[in-house]
Parts: C-alpha cells; sequence; structure tokens
C-alpha cells in the first residue's frame, strides 16, 4: 500500500503521497516536496525520478503521477519535456498508459 511519506537518500529528499484529483477523482501519485542540493541538479536524478513514478502509478493501478507547487521556473518547461501537461500555474500532472486508454 502507498502511504504519505518522506524518503531520503543522503541529502536528498522527496514527499511523495496519494491523492485524489479532479475532473475525475482518480488517485494519482503526488510528488508534493523534492529537496534536491545544487550539486545533483542536471545530473538525470530528476528525470530518474519521474519515470520511477510512472512506473509505481502503473504498478498501482493509479491514473497518472503530479508534481504540485513547481516553484522553480527553470523546472516547467522541463516537465513539459518530460511528457507532463500543466493544469494550473505551478501544477502539473501525466496520465498513465491506462488512464489515457480509458482502462
Amino acid at each position: 500500500e502507498l502511504r504519505n511519506t518522506w524518503i531520503y537518500q543522503g541529502d536528498m529528499g522527496i514527499y511523495v503521497r496519494k491523492s485524489h484529483r479532479n475532473p475525475s477523482e482518480a488517485e494519482y501519485l503526488d510528488l508534493a516536496s523534492i529537496s534536491l542540493p545544487e550539486k545533483y541538479r542536471g545530473k538525470g536524478v530528476l528525470t530518474s525520478l519521474l519515470s520511477l513514478m510512472k512506473k509505481l502509478s502503473e504498478d498501482y493501478g493509479l491514473a497518472g503521477a503530479c508534481v504540485e507547487s513547481v516553484l522553480e521556473d527553470r523546472l516547467k518547461p522541463f516537465l513539459l519535456t518530460q511528457g507532463f501537461t500543466q493544469r494550473e500555474d505551478n501544477f502539473f500532472w501525466k496520465r498513465t498508459q491506462n488512464e489515457q486508454m480509458g482502462l
């Protein structure tokens, strides 16, 4: 079962949770917070994390993955290149393959 939790690896930390998102009220895996020191930026850490979130969303039968409260402007175009859709100014989501196909 997925739980709301902080996950730490060395001096990096992420907070993930399962949540309901409109319009469908389906369940999504949220990346709610990330602490990534500058020395790790541009090294593929976030790309790997987003791939893992997509896989976990599919494995647990969730509708997709969300990244919320994106305050770092350089992340917004990056998330778009990773297949996320911007729903609000600081909120991005990506549906799983099953959700896109209506399964």
